[in-house]
């Protein structure tokens, strides 16, 4: 029996097929929350071990006048990691925390350099979800997913193209998409071979659609 993709394997297996609908959410407002709620540990961080710093350079101060064991401070970073002290500590915390914001930072840069989906993008896989054959899964929250029709919250992971032609390609896409995944989608979407009758009624539907598409720009 020949596996049939529910749920979201099968919006993956659309998604892979018909990459003009691989849109997903940008959750800007999270990422942004994120890399605030970083930047606001980091100058905790900064503060803590410019403290530390002072304390070890004035006890340094003060062993250097009863020449007494020097303190491990920032003037030695070897003998100030090998001792543990409480600003190579400090210091070590620091490090992970830029790591991870300079991550975050660099990562929300480059996914604002993908386009929002256009209108048509959207559309479609909107009306896709809701589709019969799409058989909706998404429950609760989930639900509300690619609910918003603001292209600004999503990012498309294929190119689009120019608006001018968007007309067209809403055309095209909710047509022949939503005809071939209400008629044919659960049969074509599971790599099975069509049958004759399946093929027949394939090319007729691209040939009917194709007419309406070019009729009214004629």
């Amino acid at each position: 029996m020949v596996y049939q993709p529910k749920g979201y394997p099968k919006v993956a297996s659309l998604m892979s097929k018909e990459k003009d609908v691989a849109v997903f959410r940008r959750f800007d407002d999270l990422n942004f929350l994120n890399l605030l709620a970083l930047q606001a540990e980091i100058i905790d961080l900064e503060k803590d071990l410019r403290r530390e710093c002072r304390l070890d350079d004035m006890a340094s101060d003060s062993s250097q006048q009863q020449q007494s064991e020097p303190v491990y401070n920032s003037e030695n970073f070897k003998l100030s990691r090998e001792s543990g002290s409480a600003q190579y500590q400090k210091l070590k915390t620091l490090r992970e925390r830029l790591m991870e914001y300079n991550e975050l930072a660099i990562q929300i840069s480059r996914l604002n350099t993908l386009d929002d989906p256009i209108p048509s993008q959207l559309d479609t896989l909107q009306d896709w979800l809701r589709d019969r054959n799409g058989r909706p899964f998404l429950t609760g929250y989930e639900a509300e997913t690619w609910a918003e029709n603001k292209p600004g919250l999503y990012m498309c992971l294929r190119p689009h193209v120019a608006e001018d032609s968007d007309l067209f390609t809403r055309y095209i896409s909710n047509v022949l998409l939503g005809l071939y995944h209400r008629f044919l989608g659960q049969d074509l979407g599971t790599a099975r071979l069509l049958t004759q009758q399946q093929g027949t009624l394939l090319t007729v539907v691209l040939v009917l659609a194709s007419l309406l598409v070019l009729s009214p720009l004629s």
